[in-house]
């Protein structure tokens, strides 16, 4: 039997097929989002109840799942799909870089191919990226994960995936998810550690990039920071 929100239903899916997200707001965004974790029913005020407390969909999809899950009318069944959206995200972004970047040349190339590993992740993570002598990606992966504020960047790890894939050439980027760029203490004492360690080896670090955003800091290219690569000099963006 139909309900008098099966025509609203309707008419918001038949708009968004024929415009997209265009002239939608928020909250309607919202709405088409909780059509496919609610079969049946007035949607509204659960949307109205999300946004009245976050505000915006970006805040909705980061908030925690355990705070989501409490909020009336969401329950774990919306919550595991309200988290969901920015893994999808990350993972679609990722993959379309990843086959975008076949090289990476300059910072800009490093930054455009890790950036989007960090949406939605609200803790430190450090992913490494290993190339040939040519800056042909070979691999890439996530070497650890800290808390909001720090992380312990893993030499040994780093260094054994070096040598398991015959990469000449490493970068490595980690998030700040409070929005500073400035690399701690630690960020710069095992950056140093790491240059060393490679050159041992034959290998390079060609970077350490600080991602929070959209925003980006190299520690290569930073007149503050670029200290930490003095020792070996082969690589210069």
């Amino acid at each position: 039997m139909s309900s008098p929100h099966d025509g609203h239903r309707a008419r918001m899916k038949k708009r968004y097929r024929a415009t997209g997200m265009k002239g939608f707001s928020e909250h309607e965004k919202l709405e088409l989002i909780l059509f496919y974790t609610h079969a049946r029913g007035d949607v509204n005020p659960i949307a109205h109840r999300l946004m009245e407390k976050y505000r915006t969909l970006s805040a909705i999809f980061d908030a925690p799942f355990e705070e989501l899950k409490n909020i009336e009318g969401v329950g774990e069944h919306t919550a595991t799909f309200l988290k969901l959206i920015p893994d999808l995200c990350r993972e679609y972004m990722i993959e379309l870089e990843s086959g975008n970047q076949t090289k990476l040349i300059t910072t800009t190339d490093i930054c455009n191919y890790m950036k989007y590993r960090f949406i939605g992740i609200k803790e430190e993570v450090l992913y490494a990226v290993y190339m040939d002598n040519t800056c042909k990606v070979l691999r890439c992966e996530e070497i650890s994960q800290g808390n909001v504020s720090s992380l312990t960047i893993n030499v040994r790890k780093l260094t054994e995936i070096a040598l398991s894939c015959n990469a000449t050439t490493v970068a490595i980027a980690h998030n700040h998810p409070g929005g500073a760029l400035h690399p701690s203490a630690e960020d710069l004492q095992a950056t140093i550690h790491l240059v060393e360690t490679f050159k041992n080896l034959g290998i390079q670090l060609s970077d350490h990039v600080i991602i929070s955003g959209s925003n980006y800091l190299s520690l290569r290219q930073s007149e503050q920071y670029c200290y930490v690569f003095d020792n070996e000099k082969r690589f210069s963006f």
